[in-house]
């Protein structure tokens, strides 16, 4: 029984193991500069919101959304909708999945703020999707 709870606990281990690597290459892939401080981290981890969730893209989506709302205004300017979705898109490049281009992810952004500075994202979100 022993041997059992040890192979068992060495095989978590590795996955753990595993899951750090990829996220420290995702952050060197964050990190431009290669300084470690040009990385915002509320953007990297709404980018790699992805990660957490095996649900539809809409739920992805809007937990993505969520942690990078930390005040709880319910509001995404438009600047920070091109960095998380540009995120968001990035992570899943890292691996191998179908991504937009940024114009793509511009226009999106463009066709749903309709001149606004920012929006509501609940109210949005399956346009999003």
């Amino acid at each position: 029984a022993h041997s059992s709870r040890r192979r068992n606990i060495d095989k978590i281990s590795g996955v753990i193991l595993s899951f750090a690597h990829i996220f420290s290459d995702l952050y060197t892939m964050w990190d431009k500069v290669g300084d470690s401080k040009s990385v915002n981290l509320l953007l990297f981890m709404a980018g790699i919101s992805s990660l957490a969730s095996t649900m539809d893209v809409q739920t992805k989506l809007e937990f993505a959304l969520e942690i990078f709302d930390v005040h709880r205004t319910g509001r995404l300017r438009v600047a920070d909708a091109l960095k998380i979705f540009g995120g968001i898109n990035a992570t899943s490049s890292y691996f191998g999945d179908a991504v937009i281009t940024p114009q793509a992810i511009e226009i999106m952004v463009e066709d749903i703020y309709l001149d606004q500075s920012e929006i509501f994202y609940m109210d949005h979100l399956q346009n999003i999707a």
